[in-house]
């Protein structure tokens, strides 16, 4: 993908993370398709299987909210909103080539998240098995399951911030992404120069992709060099 496309679709999705409610929030479930208007909601109001699939999945999701309790209910809603985040991707499809269509995307990532919820038995253990699930995460996420998270590919959101912006780290390929309250290290195998002051100048604010690694049994993102 080249950078420019990188950067509108980072960009959409910065949009849609700002639609979303907190982590700590009820996450939205079900579509009104009276008040769908365009996009993913709307290509999914349009085809009777993907409507079936997100009743489904409100369906299951409401019963096993109410079924979990007190961190537990927390972490199964911050999934859920992971995952509206991942299916609302379906509508870079074209940009991205992963699949022929918006209702591909979208019947895949669906049925899949329907499929786990239908599976998913309401106890702690089984919840925890899944919290790894998730390919686009906030800092705050990773590091409350960095265990889990280990050996993943990921794309982190956040604004980056690099140690070398400040003369006296000018050698350092660390930076942090930073979101919301959270703050993950983030390193890079190589940058050059040019690249560096581009990204001081910048800060910015994208979902940057690579692999959660743990240093000392912290996390930290190994950022891929094809963004």
């Amino acid at each position: 993908m080249s950078i420019a496309i990188s950067l509108l679709v980072a960009f959409a999705l910065h949009l849609l993370l700002a639609t979303l409610p907190a982590i700590a929030d009820e996450a939205p479930v079900g579509i009104a398709c009276a008040r769908a208007g365009q996009g993913v909601e709307a290509s999914i109001c349009e085809h009777p299987e993907l409507l079936e699939a997100d009743k489904r999945i409100a369906i299951t999701f409401s019963r096993l909210r109410a079924a979990f309790q007190g961190e537990d209910a927390a972490s199964f809603v911050a999934g859920q909103k992971l995952w509206l985040i991942e299916r609302n991707y379906c509508a870079n499809t074209k940009a991205t080539g992963e699949f022929p269509d918006i209702s591909s995307c979208l019947a895949n990532r669906m049925e899949e998240r329907a499929a786990l919820l239908e599976h998913l038995a309401p106890t702690h253990e089984a919840l925890m098995a899944t919290v790894a699930n998730y390919r686009f995460v906030e800092p705050a996420y990773v590091i409350r399951f960095a265990d889990a998270y280990a050996g993943h590919e990921v794309k982190v959101v956040g604004s980056l911030l690099l140690d070398a912006c400040d003369g006296r780290h000018a050698a350092s390929l660390d930076g942090l992404i930073q979101h919301r309250s959270g703050s993950l290290t983030a390193r890079f195998a190589q940058l050059d120069q040019e690249r560096i002051e581009a990204l001081c100048h910048q800060k910015p604010f994208a979902w940057w992709p690579g692999r959660i690694q743990l240093e000392h049994g912290k996390p930290y993102l190994l950022v891929s060099e094809s963004r």
